[in-house]
Parts: structure tokens; C-alpha cells; sequence
């Protein structure tokens, strides 16, 4: 009995610029030289499957494009990379403060609604 070959695209896909592409795999790059070992992995398979599957695309505007895709767990180790690599960023503003106000401000919104 023979298993049918599956091949599945993955659901997410960003196109980027020939720079942002360039400065995406350089990023990566320096995360793989990183003291945390799961780090340095995540960071290792995700540089070699986006040199490996990446499409090199022209856009309409003749633009070089290169069009990634991922996996939702491969945009999750993304993001892990990407927090990672701000761990220790000093912010000018307390975000959180913000972000509750904002959230507040909703709740009330949506209460007068109610009414």
C-alpha cells in the first residue's frame, strides 16, 4: 500500500524587499551566536529554510521581491527570535501603561453602547 505524497504550502506568506530580506537573514545570523541553545537552534533552522524555500518574485512595479512562507509554528519561532533579540531594549515609554488605557477606554465605549 502506497501513502500519497502530501504537499502542503504554508498558510502564512510575506514579501519583503531584496534589504529587508538581506537584513532579516544577517539578524538571524547573529542569533545563532547566541548562549541560549534553543536560540541558536530556532535560529539555525529558520536562516537554512529561508535561504532553502524562499521565491525570488518580481512585483508588478518590477520590483525585486522575495516571497517567504511559513508554517504557524515557524512564524511563532520567528517572533521568539525577534523577542529575543530586544530582550534588554530600554523603552521611553511605559507601553503597558498605554496599552491599559487604550483597553480601558474601550470598555467604556463598548458599556455606553450597551446603554
Amino acid at each position: 500500500m502506497y501513502m500519497a505524497y502530501q504537499n502542503r504550502t504554508p498558510s502564512i506568506k510575506l514579501k519583503v524587499g531584496i534589504d529587508t530580506f538581506n537584513s532579516l537573514i544577517e539578524f538571524i545570523g547573529r542569533t545563532e551566536q547566541s548562549q541560549e541553545e534553543v536560540v541558536r537552534e530556532k535560529s539555525t533552522r529558520l536562516k537554512e529554510k529561508l535561504l532553502r524555500y524562499s521565491i525570488p518574485t518580481i512585483s508588478d512595479d518590477n520590483e525585486d521581491l522575495i516571497e517567504m512562507r511559513f508554517f504557524p509554528n515557524e512564524s511563532g519561532n520567528m517572533i521568539d527570535i525577534l523577542l529575543y533579540a530586544i530582550d534588554g531594549v530600554t523603552p521611553n515609554n511605559n507601553y503597558y501603561n498605554v496599552l491599559l488605557e487604550v483597553r480601558n477606554k474601550m470598555k467604556n465605549q463598548n458599556k455606553n453602547n450597551e446603554e
